[in-house]
């Protein structure tokens, strides 16, 4: 029974080892302060029957996770000249584009630097995804400013999109803006976690067995 109880200990040690401490996954560090582009405050407006439709632009960050996580934060590097209200949303992906939302957020950006949400609690798979930033019409924001880009990028891939429009355009590898992704390993066991878990499962029950006959 003694050595049944070590076995228990060993594998319960194991899976407490598999689950990480909350890090940044994504940080493309501090990006160029003189180049931004995108977002800036929609200054003409298209009346309709509808009310105000605004013209700013939508900026995509594509970015890759390799692993499940529970994500906590996103952020992006701002330049801000007048300060106001944006939406931040989290889209999947699908034929390299945006697809669904699983979240959005209406965030104050009030002075230049890494803005985002936080306090986040989003259990995502490893696959590709979208932080995307813009303007919703109906907050009438006053924003000013932008995303600082990287000239020339890194592996983050930054697409732009105006109102107008129904797809995002790659800017290529000239221009990327700032990602920090931060989260911890995902709770949900990935398939060789699984594996492992009901292989050590089915081990602890035949050596109780074993102990009790």
């Amino acid at each position: 029974m003694f050595k049944a109880k070590q076995v228990i200990s060993s594998f319960v040690l194991l899976l407490i080892s598999s689950i990480a401490d909350a890090t940044i996954v994504i940080d493309t560090g501090d990006t160029n302060p003189g180049v931004s582009i995108g977002l800036i405050r929609p200054t003409s407006y298209v009346f309709d029957q509808d009310g105000i439709k605004d013209n700013g632009q939508s900026l995509a960050i594509q970015f890759i996770l390799n692993k499940s996580l529970v994500i906590d934060s996103i952020s992006s590097l701002f330049s801000v000249d007048t300060p106001g209200r944006i939406r931040f949303s989290l889209f999947d992906n699908l034929n390299s584009q945006p697809n669904n939302s699983l979240y959005n957020e209406i965030l104050t950006i009030n002075k230049a630097g890494w803005n985002g949400a936080t306090n986040l609690n989003i259990n995502l798979l490893a696959n590709t995804y979208w932080a995307i930033f813009d303007f919703p019409p109906e907050i009438h924001s006053q924003f000013n400013g932008g995303l600082r880009f990287y000239y020339p990028a890194d592996e983050i891939k930054t697409f732009v999109k105006s109102n107008y429009s129904t797809t995002y355009n790659d800017l290529g590898a000239s221009m990327s803006a700032g990602l920090r992704v931060s989260g911890v390993i995902s709770p949900i066991p990935e398939p060789k976690l699984m594996l492992m878990i009901s292989t050590g499962l089915l081990f602890m029950f035949a050596t109780s067995r074993k102990y009790i006959i």
